[in-house]
């Protein structure tokens, strides 16, 4: 398995230093590859990974039409992607979980460590390695044991 992250992991100093990234913005994809988007997402992506194999981005499974913005129900959400969340769940989590601003600025998110059931980008129990191996083992063959196939970053 050809996998720069497993290096990277491992110490072993890949040709290429392995990245990963979020891509988030179907305005800049369709004006990246001339493609759009919103019309052929799987299309868009294919000719974006070409353009930038770096990037190791997601491709779609499908090239079914998404929804553009303006055609999305979004009062009160913030755009993210091609989708839109709930900016009031954000606003309200702020002002629930925390008196002031200054107490969210002391906030130890380190201290902290389980954010289960918060609106975060990330959910879930961070407060060890072993919660944190529970909830992402599930998500792999039960065959590979503790232990992912040689060379791979799973």
């Amino acid at each position: 398995m050809d996998d720069p992250r497993y290096e990277s992991f491992m110490g072993l100093g890949p040709k290429r230093i392995a990245h990963w990234e979020h891509c988030s913005n179907p305005d800049a994809e369709t004006y990246l590859t001339g493609i759009d988007y919103y019309a052929h997402p799987r299309q868009c992506r294919l000719k974006l990974q070409e353009l930038y194999p770096e990037l190791g981005l997601s491709i779609p499974e499908t090239d079914a039409p998404r929804p553009r913005p303006e055609q999305q129900d979004a009062h009160g959400m913030i755009r993210w992607g091609d989708t839109y969340r709930d900016h009031a769940r954000f606003q309200h989590q702020r002002r629930t979980r925390f008196d002031s601003y200054e107490e969210m600025l002391r906030f130890s998110p380190l201290a902290q460590g389980d954010f289960t059931g918060w609106t975060a980008g990330v959910k879930g129990d961070f407060r060890s390695e072993e919660v944190i191996y529970a909830r992402y083992r599930k998500h792999y063959p039960a065959k590979w044991g503790d232990h992912a196939p040689p060379g791979s970053s799973a």
